[in-house]
């Protein structure tokens, strides 16, 4: 099963965090992404460095996944469930090189436990190219062979025809979606300046987050 999550930014990623903490469950954090509220129904979203961005993928999933499971991962533990999921991720890579959806990839390898059910996926924020849209649909199949899957998403252009939509309101509420309304906007660096200071953003993407 997979469910695209739409609506407030703010209401789903605390959700998913909350969901990502039971036993059978994970959640794939936007750690990349800053959030600024930009009136009553839009977000900035800035993507920053990434992080651990000059650690090759492989060095970055045998890091957080030691410490996890609690004993040394060897390096074909990584590549055998590269392939599994069919991932396809280059581990001799740098981080900072990756897409974002190969980033949620990467996470998922440096996270996966066999305890592991359902996946929440935070996307809000990432900006939509064609590229990206490929590399998400792609790991969005991949991943619900697997797993129940929840996608929060902030751009419907990478929502499939036909799929399964939730809608979060600030209240709880539920309304008719007009999907076309949930379109992600590049802006100007400047417009979070005051908000982060000094902080370098890659780029800004304004969102609706209601």
């Amino acid at each position: 099963m997979t469910v695209y999550c739409v609506g407030n930014a703010f209401i789903k990623r605390a959700e998913f965090r909350k969901n990502g903490k039971r036993a059978d469950a994970l959640c794939l954090d936007n750690d990349e992404m800053f959030v600024v509220p930009a009136g009553r129904n839009n977000a900035y979203f800035a993507r920053g460095e990434t992080p651990f961005g000059n650690f090759k993928v492989g060095e970055y999933i045998t890091y957080h996944r030691t410490a996890i499971v609690g004993r040394d991962v060897k390096k074909k533990e990584s590549e055998y469930y590269n392939r599994f999921f069919g991932f396809g991720l280059k581990l001799n890579k740098k981080m900072r090189t990756l897409f974002s959806s190969q980033y949620k990839m990467a996470q998922l390898l440096s996270r996966y436990t066999l305890n592991v059910r359902n996946v929440y996926i935070v996307f809000d924020g990432v900006e939509f190219t064609k590229k990206e849209n490929a590399q998400f649909n792609s790991m969005v199949k991949n991943l619900s062979r697997f797993f129940n899957v929840f996608v929060s998403i902030s751009d419907y252009r990478f929502i499939p025809q036909g799929a399964c939509i939730r809608y979060y309101g600030m209240s709880g509420e539920s309304k008719q979606i007009d999907l076309s309304s949930f379109v992600s906007t590049r802006k100007k660096r400047r417009v979070i300046k005051n908000a982060l200071g000094n902080f370098y953003a890659k780029n800004v993407i304004e969102v609706q987050s209601a």
